[in-house]
């Protein structure tokens, strides 16, 4: 069993990828409390994708880690880059109806799960959560190769956004290649000093 602290270091690797810190300057955010935030995420990605009783979304012994960098991914891509303003839930998509970093089109009803837009922001957690089962019913709803089945999630529909869902699907899986969990795993137990891990 990998540590959840390798795990999340892992997950954060890959955020900070996705939403340098740089980008603070930009959104005029304080540096510190974007890398904290992203840390938050981070964690909350790993705590959801990880749990032994969500399916992942993709089968295989790296079935897990290949979901939370899509996921990952799809949260960057959602939220602008994991913008504070769509994470605390002061800006919001699709003319105010679409909630969270997960940019979950709910308006003033619930989740599938019964979690409203403020529920999803007062917990990050749960917009996660509500997110991935979407992307888990996105993949069951369509056919074809795996890079199109997230055009259900973008738009609803499995002939629709198709191209969206290759843009992003090809982003994780590139991500995947550069920011392996074994290469990290490997890289954090030597700095420690050892010479084992634990799968």
């Amino acid at each position: 069993m990998i540590e959840t602290k390798v795990l999340v270091g892992w997950m954060l690797s890959v955020v900070l990828t996705l939403a340098p810190t740089r980008l603070a300057s930009i959104t005029k955010e304080d540096p510190q409390e974007r890398a904290d935030r992203l840390a938050s995420i981070s964690n909350d990605i790993v705590d959801i994708v990880f749990d032994g009783e969500e399916q992942p979304l993709f089968s295989g012994p790296r079935g897990r880690e290949k979901s939370a960098v899509l996921v990952a991914t799809f949260a960057s891509h959602e939220s602008g880059f994991f913008s504070r303003g769509v994470d605390l839930g002061t800006s919001r998509g699709d003319g105010g109806s679409s909630w969270c970093i997960m940019q979950l089109h709910i308006g003033k009803g619930r989740t599938a799960e019964g979690w409203t837009g403020p529920d999803l922001i007062a917990d990050r957690k749960k917009c996660v959560r509500s997110g991935y089962h979407i992307m888990r019913s996105a993949i069951k709803m369509c056919g074809g190769p795996e890079e199109d089945r997230m055009a259900a999630y973008i738009s609803g529909r499995c002939d629709v956004a198709v191209a969206q869902s290759q843009d992003r699907y090809r982003h994780a899986m590139k991500l995947l290649r550069g920011h392996g969990l074994a290469s990290y795993q490997k890289a954090a137990y030597n700095s420690l000093g050892l010479t084992t891990m634990v799968d």
